[in-house]
């Protein structure tokens, strides 16, 4: 117990070290990239990132996050504040609000699927009929999406909000997103 302690000081001592290195080179250099890419690869290696809800949804959806949130770490490593968060709390808090937005393009790439009311020729060159194509509303895995979040049958979704305000949970802010509304409209 003791040893993992002090592992996971070093560990955060080491990704701190990492960040302020990277923070002391010019953006864009080669020496930035270089540290930017160990620090990458040690929080990989540290089985330390964290994502709630990461086993509700398929694993593209939090790979795209995760992937989103290691860019944001590179383009705002100087925006990074030991004085705030641990590197990890950090990039954890980063990669929460990643996924929503994954959840939120999930969805719109769902309702942009091909759609059968766009005009077919025909080998004669002329339209024929079109069908139009059935509502996103119908799409099994949007109402599955939709049908958890209603229900969050285990109150999970509601647990964690921003402070004095319980309206303004995961379960809430998800729904909303879904629903095609805006980060700047919801904050």
């Amino acid at each position: 117990m003791v040893s993992q302690a002090k592992s996971n000081i070093q560990l955060h001592q080491q990704l701190e070290q990492l960040a302020r290195d990277a923070q002391q080179h010019p953006p864009k250099s080669k020496q930035r990239q270089i540290v930017l890419t160990q620090l990458i690869r040690s929080i990989q290696n540290s089985g330390k990132l964290y994502c709630k809800y990461k086993s509700n949804f398929p694993l593209e959806v939090y790979q795209e996050a995760l992937q989103e949130t290691f860019l944001e770490v590179c383009r705002k490593i100087d925006r990074y504040n030991p004085t705030k968060a641990t590197v990890l709390t950090w990039v954890n808090n980063l990669l929460y609000w990643k996924f929503l937005d994954a959840i939120a393009s999930t969805m719109k790439k769902l309702r942009q699927e091909l759609s059968l009311d766009i005009p077919i020729a025909n080998t004669d060159s002329c339209l024929v009929d079109t069908l139009a194509s059935p509502p996103i509303e119908t799409h099994p895995p949007y109402n599955k999406l939709l049908e958890y979040f209603d229900k969050d049958p285990e109150g999970l979704l509601q647990q964690k909000h921003i402070k004095d305000r319980p309206d303004a949970n995961f379960r809430a802010i998800a729904l909303r997103r879904l629903a095609g509304e805006s980060w700047k409209s919801l904050s």
